[in-house]
Formats: structure tokens, C-alpha cells, sequence
């Protein structure tokens, strides 16, 4: 594996990390009430937990490649 691809690699799995924590505080502030992205019942379904960890998993596989 080059550098590039290295690089490439953790910058993908890096934001795809962020992502899923961004995600994850979003969603944990509209069960506080405090922000709401469409409606709560849409939050729940889509951006809710699931998605934050499915995306924090994601970046973590391609952070663990080789």
C-alpha cells in the first residue's frame, strides 16, 4: 500500500468516525428537546443511534485495514 493510499484510507475512516459522533450528539440533543433536524419521529429513524454507530463502525473497519 502506497503513502497516498495510506492517507486516503485514514482520512476516510477518520470522517467517517466523526460522522457517526456528530450523528450520535445530534440525536441524543432532540431526545433532550434541544435540536431537531426534521421531525422526532424522523430522527429516530434515520438519524438516529443506528446510523451513528453503523457509521462509527464503518470508519473503524477502515481505519483497522491494512
Amino acid at each position: 500500500m502506497s503513502l497516498a493510499e495510506y492517507r486516503r484510507r485514514r482520512v476516510l475512516g477518520w470522517a467517517l468516525v466523526s460522522l457517526g459522533v456528530a450523528v450520535g450528539v445530534q440525536h441524543l440533543l432532540a431526545h433532550w428537546g434541544l435540536f431537531t433536524v426534521i421531525s422526532r419521529g424522523w430522527d429516530d429513524l434515520a438519524v438516529g443511534y443506528p446510523m451513528a454507530g453503523l457509521l462509527a463502525i464503518a470508519g473503524t473497519i477502515v481505519l483497522s485495514r491494512a
